[in-house]
């Protein structure tokens, strides 16, 4: 298994997020791996954090091959957000994990609902940090503790820092402007999610990105802006991604929030076959969809074909 999956992520981090025939058997090795690992198994090693030697880190992958993928995407990450610089008229998002962003421009660099195992890592690369909601798949109570003390912007609504917001707000950071906005997790948890319509300043104009966390009411979004460059969004929560791009109006929907593996793998650990589903829905309905996995880096605007 250990070969595979290292051929798997070679595989992944050297082809695009739309190349689904190339990356077909590399994201079934993945998929197979991501299914051994238990919730239990998961929760054990990322909160252990920076506290692994390498050697225990070693031991863990040998056990559950599905943590070189995951080390190998972060190990990438931070290699290009230390050393990729965007141009004045271009933005750089990475897939971390889950719902999880890194975010680039040329004048800034933040993220949205950040986690992984090391993701403190890279609190000194980030101007700050957006949380949607009081789940622990979209952030970790260490990542969150470190970038108080560190000083550093940290936007939530539970989380109890400088930037708790509990009320719908706007909120200004240099040259980006983030619209937040409360919706329902489910009927339950209700104003539950903190949404990001964030504007971003380019040279050649504004690019808006919305994340809409694990928001599962379309109905309830309050958009700012006309059209947005780029949705990011958790197809399976209630959610009917379509409906959700009619009001939206987006130029690229990024399916997230697979292979999660805080959830048991037949219950809310979704596979490959969603994103793959949403995507032909969307191009059914004239909307560009793509599924990002671990590890992606996405230059936009993107080059048309």
């Amino acid at each position: 298994m250990q070969s595979e999956i290292e051929d798997a992520v070679k595989t992944v981090f050297s082809t695009s997020m739309e190349e689904y025939e190339a990356r077909k058997n590399a994201m079934s090795v993945l998929e197979a791996a991501n299914w051994h690992c238990t919730p239990e198994t998961f929760k054990q090693y990322y909160t252990a954090g920076l506290t692994l030697t390498p050697d225990e880190v070693k031991s863990r992958i040998e056990r559950e091959p599905v943590f070189f993928y995951y080390e190998a995407a972060w190990d990438k990450i931070r290699r290009e957000v230390e050393t990729v610089q965007p141009d004045a008229d271009s933005v750089v998002l990475w897939h971390v994990y889950n719902m999880g962003y890194i975010i680039k421009t040329a004048e800034t660099c933040f993220a949205i609902d950040l986690h992984h195992r090391r993701s403190e890592e890279l609190i000194d690369k980030l101007d700050f940090l957006l949380v949607t909601h009081n789940h622990d798949d979209h952030y970790t109570t260490r990542l969150l503790t470190s970038f108080r003390a560190a000083g550093k912007p940290l936007v939530s609504n539970f989380f109890p820092a400088p930037g708790y917001q509990a009320i719908d707000t706007v909120l200004e950071f240099g040259p980006v402007k983030i619209h937040l906005h409360r919706t329902d997790h489910n009927p339950t948890l209700q104003n539950f999610v903190m949404t990001y319509e964030i504007e971003l300043t380019l040279k050649s104009g504004k690019f808006i990105i919305f994340h809409s966390g694990d928001s599962h009411r379309p109905e309830q979004f309050r958009m700012k802006n006309p059209a947005v460059d780029v949705y990011i969004v958790h197809p399976r929560v209630g959610l009917k991604v379509p409906e959700a791009q009619k009001i939206i109006h987006p130029k690229l929907t990024l399916i997230s929030h697979l292979h999660e593996l805080h959830h048991p793998y037949n219950k809310w650990r979704w596979p490959y076959s969603v994103g793959l589903d949403e995507i032909a829905a969307g191009k059914a309905n004239g909307f560009h969809c793509a599924m990002t996995l671990w590890g992606e880096m996405i230059r936009l605007p993107l080059k048309q074909k």
